[in-house]
């Protein structure tokens, strides 16, 4: 019901909005910027509604059907899949050449969306194999007030038990775990991966999706 209501909410905001709001011509004659310009636009606005846990009532909301049955794949995902389809399909009417440009609208649709789903927060993995792993775990906990998890791992070519480091972390303190790192182990072996979503203590609360 929660949904239903928010997302006839929202769709009745756009239908006013687009009905009282002057038209003003803010885009060049180039198709390149038109789309790139108008899908972030576009995805900014959409990933607002997906945040609120609504829909506009157009393909975002098939989108967020899915989602439930596909929970490996994020709403975002599913409206660029969804919206590319259609832009296929549209190419045998308006031709290639916009066609394409389309498919660029679209997929700068679901970045834009995406991120401000995630939010602003930038969050990476990072892996770490040392022989100063007790060292460089007790360093990152103490400077930095980050959990830091160790998982027990062998080294195939040796034949040698370590424990490998897991800790998420933001863009500024990736930097100060990279300097623990270099100061405990200068040969240690680091992975470091974006994270898409990182939710739990230190991040963004898991109460917000109940």
């Amino acid at each position: 019901k929660a949904f239903f209501f928010r997302s006839l909410f929202g769709n009745l905001c756009l239908t006013v909005f687009l009905a009282i709001l002057p038209e003003v011509h803010v885009m060049s004659e180039d198709y390149l910027l038109n789309a790139i310009l108008g899908g972030m636009m576009e995805g900014c606005g959409l990933g607002l509604v997906l945040l609120g846990k609504a829909s506009t009532g157009g393909v975002d909301l098939l989108a967020t059907l899915l989602a439930k049955r596909f929970p490996n794949q994020s709403s975002s995902q599913l409206v660029l899949y969804l919206d590319s389809v259609i832009v296929l399909l549209g190419i045998l009417l308006f031709g290639l050449n916009r066609g394409l440009y389309a498919l660029v609208a679209v997929y700068c649709v679901s970045k834009a969306s995406a991120r401000v789903v995630a939010g602003p927060q930038k969050t990476f993995v990072i892996y770490i194999i040392s022989d100063e792993a007790e060292q460089i775990a007790a360093q990152v906990m103490k400077q930095l007030h980050r959990g830091i998890t160790g998982i027990p791992a062998v080294g195939l070519y040796r034949q040698k038990e370590r424990t490998m480091l897991l800790c998420a972390a933001g863009k500024k303190q990736l930097i100060e775990v990279k300097e623990i790192i270099a100061k405990w182990d200068a040969n240690a072996f680091v992975m470091v991966m974006d994270a898409r979503e990182t939710l739990g203590e230190g991040f963004q609360s898991l109460g917000n999706y109940t």
